[in-house]
């Protein structure tokens, strides 16, 4: 079956090749093989430095999905077996072995991206500093200067002057920093804060951020783990903020989680998109 869609499919070329090459596999119940087409798809996008995110965000939660419905079908069975299957495939590259070995990871960073932004339009500077702030967990999936930027917007628009400092910087002293994006980044701060001092906040003021339920200390802005207790909390996908409420809700689809009150006014999951119960 998979030799008859591989030459089905073998006359196209590009993207339309592998998204028709997917949709045949995953209907014919290779799961697999038609997530790794998707991957293959996603890789050429990032290639090619496509920005659009929502695009981006449908491809990796198409591939995930397949890997998950893979897992379904073998009766729920996480599968060391099947992964073995995987990594001993030939010609599986290492980057798809990374990729099925967490389906997930890039269709978070892109939802994340996007719920940063909405909330950014929206004018709702103080969940979109907040929302941004957690892609710095997501650096091995987008460009750095993205993140930084939008977290540097965020903080500006609140007039935290530290938050965009500490930004700039990250972004100035990171090894993989483009030397013209340095320059520019490096002059920018120096006309921002000519006029703007680092030090000129109101440090009472609380960040946007959620405060630990165990120790009381405001979650860092840039992550999703207390620094007083070390306690990690799980990630809500709607607001990109952790969740320290009392109540969590998890899909039962894809397992990520959000605040209880963030999903009340939704009928899907705002990751896989699949209906809530």
């Amino acid at each position: 079956m998979n030799q008859a869609i591989k030459e089905q499919v073998a006359s196209q070329d590009g993207t339309k090749s592998l998204w028709d090459a997917s949709k045949l596999y995953y209907n014919a119940g290779s799961f697999l093989e038609s997530a790794k087409c998707l991957f293959q798809l996603l890789a050429l996008e990032v290639e090619n430095k496509s920005v659009d995110y929502v695009r981006l965000k449908k491809i990796s939660v198409l591939a995930a999905s397949a890997v998950e419905e893979n897992k379904n079908s073998l009766g729920n069975r996480v599968g060391a077996g099947d992964r073995r299957m995987v990594l001993d495939d030939e010609e599986s590259t290492s980057a798809e072995h990374l990729f099925l070995d967490d389906p997930w990871h890039a269709a978070e960073a892109y939802n994340l991206m996007i719920v940063a932004q909405t909330f950014y339009v929206q004018a709702d500077y103080g969940k979109a500093l907040r929302a941004a702030g957690t892609l710095c967990l997501y650096m091995d999936v987008l460009d750095p200067v993205h993140i930084f930027s939008t977290i540097a917007l965020a903080g500006t628009s609140l007039k935290r002057w530290d938050v965009v400092n500490e930004a700039l910087m990250r972004l100035v002293n990171m090894d993989g920093t483009p030397p013209a994006v340095r320059d520019e980044m490096e002059h920018f701060a120096d006309e921002l804060f000519a006029k703007c001092s680092p030090n000129d906040v109101d440090r009472d003021a609380a960040l946007p951020t959620p405060m630990c339920m165990k120790c009381k200390e405001r979650i860092s802005i840039w992550g999703v783990r207390c620094e007083g207790c070390d306690t990690k909390y799980p990630l809500c996908m709607a607001t990109g903020s952790p969740v320290t409420e009392a109540e969590v809700w998890q899909c039962d689809f894809c397992h990520h989680h959000c605040a209880a009150s963030a999903i009340l006014k939704r009928h899907v999951c705002p990751l896989c998109h699949v209906p809530r119960r």
